[in-house]
């Protein structure tokens, strides 16, 4: 969690900013999708109304024997170091290759700081009033006047914040026909 203080317009930029960097899903998972030589006539792939199965491991290779041993066989696999895959991310990815099973292990090797960078802006505001008189002749040719002047400025802030940076392991599972 971010901890800020936050005033005015600034309060937009953040949460516009939190949704970017909760939002995984611009991530492009396939650039890691390595495809096993299996002939698509070989598996049953899911239907595209159907969700596919993600299970989160500990035991990366008894879960595969499992499946596998099951009728299974692996029709795709990743393995990439970046922040958490998420079961949605895995998801989307095992309806476009067919799978219905996703079997997936992620741990944290560190921490990385990111940072971003939003406006603050401030107002200041002065306001100035008077009279003027005629110094040759004192009570005459008086004027009153008073004014406002408003000035913005906007500072930028710099924050920054963690993420973990995790090793992922992943395998797509078809039922085998």
């Amino acid at each position: 969690m971010i901890k800020t203080r936050i005033k005015g317009n600034s309060v937009i930029m953040s949460v516009i900013f939190s949704l970017v960097l909760c939002s995984c899903n611009g991530r492009d998972l396939s650039i890691y999708y390595n495809s096993e030589a299996h002939p698509l006539e070989s598996y049953e792939t899911i239907s595209k109304d159907m969700q596919p199965r993600v299970i989160e491991v500990i035991d990366f290779k008894a879960a595969q024997e499992r499946y596998l041993a099951s009728g299974y066989i692996v029709i795709g696999s990743m393995s990439f170091f970046d922040t958490r895959v998420t079961q949605a991310e895995l998801s989307d990815l095992a309806k476009q290759k067919g799978a219905s099973i996703v079997i997936c292990v992620s741990a944290q090797k560190g921490t990385q700081t990111r940072s971003y960078t939003v406006p603050h802006t401030t107002n200041s505001t002065s306001h100035t009033s008077g009279t003027i008189s005629d110094a040759y002749m004192p009570g005459y040719n008086t004027v009153s006047y008073s004014g406002t002047t408003t000035t913005s400025s906007t500072e930028w802030r710099h924050h920054q914040y963690r993420v973990g940076f995790y090793k992922n392991d992943v395998i797509f599972l078809a039922k085998k026909r």
